[in-house]
């Protein structure tokens, strides 16, 4: 009886495993839960008459960032639900990091910055002097308004955003692979913000906490580090501003601070990103099994991140799930229902990576349309 138990435990391991297909559905779910968020807002302010001031103010720009947080918060368990799959636990909330993980976590959200925020910049003067307007950025002018942006810009997106692209869209993508899963949810995240000026930071940051992820199935490190991310950009801009300094210019000052950045950061990261994965493996008495690995190619590096993230028990449970349907294959009372149980094997299969190949082309059209409108709005100064 234990072990029938134990058997089912294992299938519904497998069974509850998020697909490509999965992550696509999801994240569009929460984009159709944002229009409709968005759309309500809309109809409410013209029902009521609402001044034209009031889509300036500052609770207006809080009302809209907390429904699109609370959009990609209930996309994923509405689908949950649908399909009958845990949320809340396997996203990796369940999982708390230890105080050195966390530590740690803020050091990377420093040293992403650093490394990555001057590569940025650049682009966006580049794509400034070409004509892009970008829409106006949070930024705090006073100690009220920094307390309010802290919230709907720095906490809200922090754990709303975690949970959806590393917790199910970069979990699903694994499935193709994780090297696969980080980059497509990277680059995912980047488009989502449907600008140019937040694509190549937010790329490199999604990239940042996917890796974070992957390697300690929690989402709270990665939200320490958007959150860190966030804030620190906050306080920022609120000191320049409170100084009288709108925006960095692009001199030959500047210029020299970036590379210093840049060439600190990187460095940094790397050592920083090297603590978090080995703290990581010996948390989870991994440690001697990761140093079997080696190679610094991709395929390695999918390897380290396929140890750290999966458990003993999934992978007794992918095992058993393949011995049996080889069991059955061998066991079958003629050859025409061998070659029907292989023929069957191989159609899911394939069937499996049309529907995802569909999913991903309809996600990213989505995405893509959205981006290059609001590309051409930028430009057009709308």
């Amino acid at each position: 009886m234990a072990k029938k138990r134990k058997q089912e435990e294992f299938r519904n391991t497998i069974s509850d495993e998020l697909k490509i297909y999965d992550s696509c559905a999801i994240l569009l779910g929460a984009f159709i839960v944002m229009l409709i968020l968005q759309m309500l807002v809309s109809v409410v302010l013209a029902a009521t008459k609402v001044s034209a001031q009031f889509r300036e103010s500052l609770a207006y720009v809080c009302i809209i960032t907390g429904l699109n947080e609370v959009a990609f918060l209930t996309a994923p368990f509405l689908y949950g639900k649908i399909k009958s799959k845990r949320v809340w636990a396997d996203s990796g909330y369940a999982k708390k990091p230890d105080p050195a993980q966390a530590l740690i976590a803020v050091g990377i959200a420093i040293a992403t910055l650093c490394a990555f925020s001057p590569i940025a910049t650049l682009f966006n003067a580049g794509i400034t002097a070409l004509g892009f307007k970008a829409s106006v950025a949070v930024s705090a002018a006073t100690p009220v308004e920094l307390i309010c942006y802290t919230i709907f810009a720095a906490i809200m997106p922090a754990i709303c955003e975690e949970f959806l692209y590393r917790g199910h869209v970069a979990r699903g993508l694994k499935s193709g692979g994780y090297i696969f899963g980080l980059l497509m949810s990277s680059a995912l995240f980047a488009f989502m913000h449907s600008s140019p000026v937040q694509l190549i930071y937010q790329f490199f940051m999604g990239a940042v906490c996917a890796v974070v992820y992957y390697c300690c199935r929690s989402i709270y490190p990665s939200i320490i580090i958007h959150f860190t991310s966030n804030f620190l950009v906050l306080i920022l801009d609120y000191i320049l501003t409170a100084n009288g300094i709108n925006g960095v210019g692009i001199t030959k000052i500047a210029g020299i601070v970036f590379a210093v950045l840049t060439a600190v950061g990187i460095p940094a990261l790397v050592g920083l990103m090297y603590l978090f994965i080995m703290r990581t493996a010996a948390k989870e008495g991994k440690k001697d099994r990761l140093k079997e690995i080696k190679g610094y190619g991709l395929k390695s590096w999918s390897e380290r991140l396929k140890l750290l993230y999966d458990t003993d028990a999934e992978i007794a449970a992918r095992r058993e799930e393949e011995e049996r349907k080889q069991l059955e294959i061998e066991l079958a009372q003629t050859p025409e229902i061998r070659e029907t149980l292989i023929s069957r094997e191989e159609e899911t299969l394939k069937r499996n990576k049309r529907v995802s190949k569909r999913a991903l082309l309809v996600t990213w059209a989505v995405i893509l349309v959205l981006w290059v409108v609001n590309t051409i709005m930028g430009f057009l100064g709308k």
